[in-house]
């Protein structure tokens, strides 16, 4: 009976800890309040609003997962950078000799500044994501949802890299 009421009472306070033990955090100072994101060009020739898509996308992650507000210029830290490839590649050969899976690949570099810890900051820092697809279906039928993944991908790269506590 002891037995039982130990393994009973180790399961409960795992799940309680578990519970209040979250992977998404971060590791800023309390000096660090505010971000300030530029747009990302895109010098890659992807789709029109790859730019404008992959730029808002940044900015709602970082007011989602920190504490973070977003201002337009001097924040205390700055995110800035451009999306440098944008890549379509016959991945994996069928075998009539084409492509049996296509690979998208986006690459993006990327500027940060840290106005609090100048030493936390980098440049031209590479960022490169990619998803593969059927080749059965045209980038055109796939293309959002793709840059919607990888995008997501990268960024959580950036944020990792920039403010993540682990």
């Amino acid at each position: 009976m002891n037995y039982i009421f130990k393994i009973i009472t180790f399961l409960t306070i795992t799940l309680l800890l578990s519970g209040c033990y979250s992977f998404r955090g971060t590791n800023l100072p309390p000096e660090v309040k505010t971000i300030s994101v530029d747009v990302f060009s895109d010098e890659a020739g992807g789709p029109a609003r790859l730019s404008n898509f992959f730029t808002e996308k940044v900015k709602n992650y970082y007011q989602q997962n920190s504490r973070l507000s977003l201002v337009k210029n001097n924040g205390d830290l700055r995110v800035d950078g451009k999306i440098t490839s944008y890549t379509l590649t016959p991945e994996a050969q069928s075998g009539n000799n084409t492509a049996a899976l296509n690979r998208l690949t986006i690459t993006v570099v990327v500027n940060f500044e840290n106005m609090k810890d100048e030493q936390a900051n980098f440049q031209n820092q590479i960022f490169s994501q990619f998803d593969l697809f059927e080749q059965t279906k045209t980038l055109s039928q796939v293309e959002d949802e793709l840059i919607e993944k990888i995008s997501d991908r990268i960024i959580l790269d950036l944020f990792n890299k920039t403010v993540a506590s682990w």
